[in-house]
């Protein structure tokens, strides 16, 4: 696989992926910390590997990888655990420190969530 990187000059550049084994150090994946935000939710929320796992639609061993870092979850995966663990797959990516920033419009007809969105910009405007 080669990547295509654009700078903020606007120049292209060709840029090939890095190996797994620098993305690695000791099997364990460093460049997302999923793994350890992943157990201590888990943990958290007093649930074992087998309950996560039913609740996510995987086995057991493969949140036992999750959690050491040797594999990652896919899109869907990755929302589903989300979902399950009640944070933001942000979070869960380390991409923000704010667990909770999110708002789940599922079983909602589109007449409630576009309620739900006039009064969220409602209050946008006000503060």
């Amino acid at each position: 696989m080669i990547l295509l990187r654009i700078d903020k000059m606007g120049r292209t550049a060709v840029q090939k992926p890095y190996p797994m084994e620098q993305l690695r150090r000791g099997g364990r994946n460093k460049v997302i910390p999923l793994g350890d935000k992943l157990r201590d939710l888990r943990n958290e929320r007093n649930l074992s590997q087998a309950q996560l796992a039913k609740r996510v639609g995987v086995t057991s061993s493969t949140v036992a990888l999750y959690e050491t870092g040797d594999r990652l979850p896919s899109l869907p995966r990755l929302i589903a655990l989300s979902r399950s663990l009640g944070v933001t797959t942000d979070y869960l990516l380390g991409v923000s420190r704010q667990k909770d920033c999110f708002l789940d419009i599922a079983g909602l007809t589109q007449k409630q969530i576009e309620s739900l969105e006039a009064i969220i910009e409602n209050y946008r405007e006000q503060f």
